[in-house]
């Protein structure tokens, strides 16, 4: 089922694992979880319609307005680089600092991306003071970006209907 998560032990290399028997619960089972990441010891589950901490196998929602406005491209992208946590919103871009939530997405601070190359955030990688994004403008001209912590830089340019998905870094 879609709503429901289960943990299990931490055990030795090339052993099986044994997952409990009893499910830990996210929300409804009308919308599905999108993606999961880590910071410090919390694990973030984004949902189609919202977010949450797991912790000692208990789920914890998070109000931050995605509830009203659920979309398979919530939580689709996720990272955490120092104290921050980033998520994707619809077409937008989330920064987390303790409680606040700030929408930086490349409209934020300028007139956004030209027309067609406009797209979900699909994947996010931290490297040392960025956050590169990867925008899938399906088919559009995707691309992916650089947030340098003032405003989104395009660093690759894909071709018209080629799809950039996920972006990683090789040092």
């Amino acid at each position: 089922r879609a709503n429901l998560l289960s943990s299990g032990a931490y055990i030795a290399w090339d052993t099986n694992l044994t997952f409990n028997t009893t499910s830990i619960k996210t929300g409804t089972s009308s919308y599905r979880i999108t993606n999961m990441g880590k910071k410090d010891s919390a694990v973030y589950v984004m949902r189609e319609d919202g977010m949450g901490v797991l912790n000692n196998d208990r789920f914890t929602s998070i109000d931050t307005g995605i509830e009203k406005t659920p979309s398979s491209k919530n939580g689709l992208s996720f990272a955490a680089q120092g104290g921050f946590v980033f998520y994707s919103w619809l077409h937008s871009l989330i920064r987390m600092y303790g409680s606040t939530h700030d929408d930086i997405g490349d409209d934020y601070r300028s007139t956004g991306l030209p027309d067609g190359r406009e797209g979900n955030y699909s994947d996010l990688e931290p490297y040392l003071k960025n956050l590169f994004c990867a925008i899938d403008a399906g088919t559009g001209t995707s691309s992916v970006l650089a947030w340098d912590g003032i405003g989104p830089h395009e660093i690759v340019r894909g071709w018209a209907g080629g799809r950039i998905r996920m972006v990683k870094i090789q040092v």
